[in-house]
């Protein structure tokens, strides 16, 4: 009977995404000279237009298909359609796409939106220190309801360049839109006929069991680097260290769930799992205001079959410091760069134990490597949500 009723919805989005794809021919104009429409193995259905920009239009086409390519990976995937709007403001041009996706296990919308300057060929777009230092604190002063955005949660936040705003989709129904007068905003762009050349080497620095009374000297480390990282907190360690959970989000580092006490969810029910995470969820949001978007196992340890209940991606390492072990730092600093990936994901300890000369060390090394420090969103790249499965492990 379930998989019936998910067979008769998948047939009414597929007639209402065709239905819907007639819709499209509004968007037609004289930038818009036509409306496509492709079918990659018979499970994604893409809409787009064709503009009198060729050069927009391969940017547009690539973008899409790397979003469908990373649609079709998507574990028990159904069906997908994806649909697009465009908004012309002279110089300004922008495209607005609508993403459904409907797999064996949940339904999933959310928009992707494009802003180009159209007689200079190129991108339009805010940076992420304009999203969390100008953005984010207006958008929370008016956003509707008690859940407010947080410095990561805001690089997902779609929106649209015009000559005198932008206007930020809140919400993927786009039940709320939020304009910001376009005076206040530092706009950056890029011809898109340009290569993006990213580092070849990348870090992201995690620090679990957090937070300590040793927190605040690390984030003093962190700060005297300019090193963005990510902290997997314990519910009842934040409930005694609130001050120096609230300094981690004031200096804008990821903060994740690590779960209440730290036990052993390997051995433990579902039940006892999820209250473990949401309780920490739950302290966590009293503290900062926002609900952590990753979670980490306590020691790594997991059932596979409890994974499709985990209402969050999984962030695990593929370097281990072992900071925890009685052995010397001169060890410590040869098990971390014993070929270390030119992508790491270095797990480190905030607890009493700590070695704050180790870390530097670390941090020293790594930056006469070459390497960027980014944050775990950067690695994966989940300021576009097709990249985020629930209870999938990445490293």
């Amino acid at each position: 009977m379930k998989r019936l009723l998910l067979f008769c919805l998948v047939i009414i989005f597929i007639i209402s995404g065709c239905n819907n794809k007639k819709n499209n021919i509004i968007n037609i104009n004289e930038k818009v000279i036509d409306d496509k429409t492709e079918t990659l193995s018979n499970k994604v259905i893409i809409n787009y237009p064709v503009t009198t920009n060729f050069q927009i239009n391969e940017y547009i086409k690539n973008e899409l298909v790397m979003t469908s390519n990373k649609i079709l990976r998507m574990p028990d995937l159904v069906q997908a359609v994806i649909e697009y709007q465009t908004v012309d403001n002279g110089t300004y041009f922008s495209v607005i796409y609508d993403i459904t996706i409907i797999s064996l296990k949940r339904y999933q919308r959310f928009l992707k939106t494009y802003s180009f300057n159209y007689e200079q060929n190129a991108l339009l777009y805010l940076n992420d220190t304009e999203l969390q230092d100008v953005i984010l604190p207006i958008i929370n002063d008016n956003i509707h309801g008690k859940l407010l955005l947080d410095p990561f949660t805001v690089l997902q936040i779609p929106y649209i360049i015009t000559p005198n705003t932008i206007k930020f989709f809140v919400n993927d129904n786009l039940s709320q839109i939020i304009e910001i007068n376009i005076d206040k905003i530092n706009i950056s762009q890029k011809k898109i006929n340009q290569e993006q050349i990213k580092p070849t080497k990348q870090v992201v620095l995690t620090f679990d069991d957090g937070p300590s009374n040793k927190t605040t000297l690390l984030l003093a480390l962190l700060r005297k680097y300019n090193i963005k990282a990510t902290f997997f907190l314990l519910g009842l360690n934040a409930l005694i260290y609130q001050e120096e959970v609230k300094q981690i989000a004031q200096d804008k580092h990821e903060i994740g769930n690590h779960s209440y006490s730290h036990r052993d969810l390997s051995k433990a029910n579902i039940e006892t799992i999820l209250f473990e995470i949401d309780q920490t969820q739950e302290i966590l949001k009293e503290i900062v205001g926002y609900y952590p978007q990753l979670f980490r196992f306590p020691y790594g340890a997991f059932l596979s079959e409890t994974l499709e209940y985990i209402r969050y991606p999984i962030i695990h390492w593929n370097v281990d410091s072992l900071d925890w072990k009685d052995i010397t730092k001169e060890e410590k600093m040869d098990i971390i760069f014993n070929n270390i990936p030119d992508k790491a994901i270095i797990i480190f300890h905030d607890s009493y134990k700590m070695d704050l000369q180790l870390i530097e060390e670390v941090i020293l090394k790594l930056k006469d490597m070459n390497y960027q420090f980014i944050t775990t969103f950067e690695y994966f790249d989940f300021r576009n949500k097709e990249n985020i499965i629930t209870g999938k492990i990445y490293r």
